[in-house]
């Protein structure tokens, strides 16, 4: 559609991207964890290549910077053929599990993608596709010459090395933090204001969120601190602790750091972020790395759309008091 409209464009396509909170990746982990046997059907014999994510960011920074790969449509590749068959017994030796693996002459994918919505805890919308995916051979192996210099990880084991836990004590464990695989990030779009900075975008969420929530939920601002606190009416202890962080004066970036509540399961995870692009044309607010405290089905239903709930409230302010200025 893009190509359609004379916008110059650049494809990168990839097969499993591995690195610390890759969904696809800890979707594969999980099952070597937690199934101490394990059916695989047709679809697993697929030849099939994993990536790790740095060679992804090098490959984009390059694609972004050199103009040789305009209009192109490269693959991610490694030059290492592997299947997911392959995949799942290299990390089950890496985590040092015995599992179990019997091929099955099955190819219908429908009951593999209930099973493994079962055992890995994602979501049927993110694992469908994926195993879609699986049913058709990689077009490529070999990496393409403009990309080959920039693949650093030639093998899915060193991926393993780099990404999955070392042992306990460790220099690499201590720098790694743990994640989860349902971490949560988010991204609503705001209405433009090219007028304003994200600076005065988050110190006007600050100011208004407290009209926002009356009643149920109370919202104090701590100014010397900078911090943000969610209470339930009449519970003392805090739902969420938000940190304000102003971004650097060259970047139309502001963050709430996530460092306390009982909605988080982590103090040094996760940040609420607003950020505006394209010379301020667009302004998006995201959340990054928040793992919650709720069960996921619960956060889900609950915590989730509350919070779409109060961005789309936050916009419509916006909305308004630009219009207002305006005139």
């Amino acid at each position: 559609m893009l190509r359609c409209s004379g916008v110059p464009v650049t494809c990168l396509r990839s097969g499993m991207v591995v690195g610390p909170g890759g969904s696809s990746f800890e979707i594969l982990r999980a099952l070597v964890n937690r199934l101490p046997w394990m059916i695989l059907p047709r679809w697993t014999q697929r030849v099939t290549q994993a990536v790790y994510i740095d060679d992804v960011v090098s490959v984009l920074k390059s694609a972004i910077l050199n103009p040789e790969f305009t209009g192109q449509t490269l693959d991610l590749v490694n030059g290492e053929a592997l299947t997911y068959d392959l995949l799942l017994r290299q990390t089950a030796e890496a985590m040092g599990k015995k599992r179990l693996m019997l091929k099955v002459p099955i190819s219908s994918t429908g009951f593999s993608k209930r099973w493994v919505q079962l055992f890995s805890r994602a979501s049927y919308e993110l694992i469908s596709p994926l195993i879609d995916s699986l049913q058709c051979d990689l077009p490529q192996v070999k990496p393409r010459p403009q990309i080959a210099r920039l693949i650093r990880f030639p093998s899915f084991k060193s991926m393993l090395e780099r990404t999955l836990p070392q042992p306990a004590g460790s220099l690499a464990a201590a720098a790694r933090p743990a994640r989860s695989l349902h971490t949560v990030r988010s991204i609503q779009r705001l209405p433009s204001l090219p007028r304003y900075d994200t600076t005065f975008i988050a110190k006007e969420y600050l100011a208004w969120l407290p009209r926002f929530f009356r009643a149920l939920i109370k919202v104090t601002w701590v100014p010397d601190t900078k911090r943000i606190v969610f209470r339930l009416a009449l519970v003392p202890w805090p739902l969420l602790v938000l940190e304000y962080i102003q971004g650097p004066s060259e970047l139309d970036r502001n963050k709430f750091h996530i460092v306390a509540g009982a909605l988080s399961r982590t103090t040094s995870t996760g940040w609420l972020e607003f950020r505006q692009v394209a010379e301020r044309r667009f302004t998006l607010a995201s959340i990054h790395d928040f793992v919650p405290s709720l069960p996921w089905l619960i956060y889900i239903v609950t915590q989730a759309p509350i919070h779409a709930l109060v961005m789309r409230a936050f916009g419509r302010h916006l909305a308004r008091l630009d219009a207002e200025r305006t005139d």
